[in-house]
C-alpha cells in the first residue's frame, strides 16, 4: 500500500503539472488577443503603400506567436491522449484479468464500474477526453488494486485452513499446491499492475515537465520581444498592463503609432 501511496503523490504532481500549463497557455492567448487587437486598428487606420512594410511586419510577428501556440497546444492534447490511451488500456486489462483468471463474483461486482468511459480511439491520437475521466480511471484503477490485495489476504487465511486440514490427515496435498500457485500468480499480477502505474506517473510527469518548459520559453520570449506591461516612447514612459485598461491599451498604440509615423516621415 506504500507504493501507492506514492502513485497518489505522481498523480497529484501530474495534475499540478497540467493547471501550471494551462495558466500558461491562458497568459499565451491572452498576449495574442492583445496584438491582433492591436493589429487590426493599426492595419485600419494606416492604409497607405509606405506602411504596408510595418504593418505586415506585425502581422507576421502575430502569426508567429499563434503557430508557436498551436503547436504546443497540440502537443499538449496529444499528451493528454496518451494518458487517457494507458489508463484506459490497463483499466480493461485489470478487469479482464480478474473476470477471466479469477472469477469471484463477488470481487466482479466490487470493481464494476458506474461509469461509461468513452471508447478510445487509437486512430484519432488527438482526439481530446475530459481529464475528469482520467481521474475516474485512476481512482478505479487504485480501489481494484486494493480490492485485489484484500481478496489475497482471504485467500491466505482459506490456505492456512487447508494446510490444518491436511495435517489432520485430509488428502488435499494438491490442492494446496494448486492454490499456492495461483496465489503466487495474482500477487506478481498486482505488483505489475502497481508498476505499470508507477511507470505511467514517471513518463507522464517526464513529457509534461519538458512540454511545460517548452510553454514558458514561448512565454518568456514573447515577454521579451513584445512588453505588453511597460514602454518607454519619445515623451515619457506608460506603464501597459494587458488586462484590458483603457490606459494601457493607449498607451501600447501610442508606441506602435510613433513608429509607423516616423516611418511616414522617412518616405517623404
Amino acid at each position: 500500500m506504500d507504493e501507492l501511496n506514492i502513485i497518489n503523490e505522481l498523480f497529484e504532481k501530474v495534475k499540478e503539472l497540467r493547471e501550471e500549463m494551462f495558466s500558461n497557455f491562458k497568459d499565451i492567448k491572452t498576449k495574442i488577443d492583445s496584438l491582433t487587437s492591436i493589429y487590426v486598428e493599426v492595419s485600419k487606420r494606416h492604409k497607405t503603400n509606405a506602411c504596408n512594410l510595418g504593418v505586415d511586419s506585425l502581422y507576421f510577428q502575430n502569426q508567429l506567436i499563434t503557430r508557436e501556440y498551436n503547436n504546443q497546444k497540440e502537443l499538449f492534447t496529444f499528451i493528454n491522449n496518451r494518458i487517457y490511451c494507458e489508463y484506459y488500456k490497463l483499466y480493461h486489462m485489470i478487469c479482464d484479468y480478474v473476470n477471466k483468471e479469477i472469477q469471484s463474483t463477488e470481487l466482479s461486482e466490487q470493481i464494476t464500474s458506474s461509469i461509461n468511459f468513452p471508447r478510445y480511439k487509437s486512430l484519432e491520437p488527438l482526439k481530446e477526453y475530459d481529464f475528469t475521466y482520467v481521474s475516474e480511471l485512476y481512482s478505479h484503477i487504485v480501489k481494484i488494486i486494493s480490492k485485489l490485495n484484500s481478496y489475497t489476504e482471504v485467500q491466505k487465511n482459506d490456505l492456512m485452513v487447508d494446510n490444518r486440514r491436511m495435517e489432520m490427515g485430509l488428502n488435499i496435498d494438491n490442492v494446496i499446491h494448486s492454490q499456492v500457485f495461483l496465489q503466487s500468480v495474482l500477487n506478481e499480477k498486482i505488483k505489475m499492475f502497481i508498476l505499470y502505474l508507477k511507470t505511467f506517473q514517471n513518463h507522464h510527469i517526464k513529457y509534461l515537465t519538458r512540454l511545460s518548459s517548452k510553454i514558458k520559453l514561448v512565454l518568456n520570449i514573447i515577454k521579451d520581444d513584445i512588453s505588453l506591461r511597460k514602454s518607454t516612447t519619445r515623451e515619457n514612459t506608460a506603464d501597459l498592463t494587458q488586462d484590458h485598461d483603457l490606459e494601457s491599451t493607449k498607451a501600447v498604440h501610442d508606441v506602435i503609432n510613433n513608429i509607423i509615423t516616423t516611418i511616414e516621415e522617412k518616405n517623404k
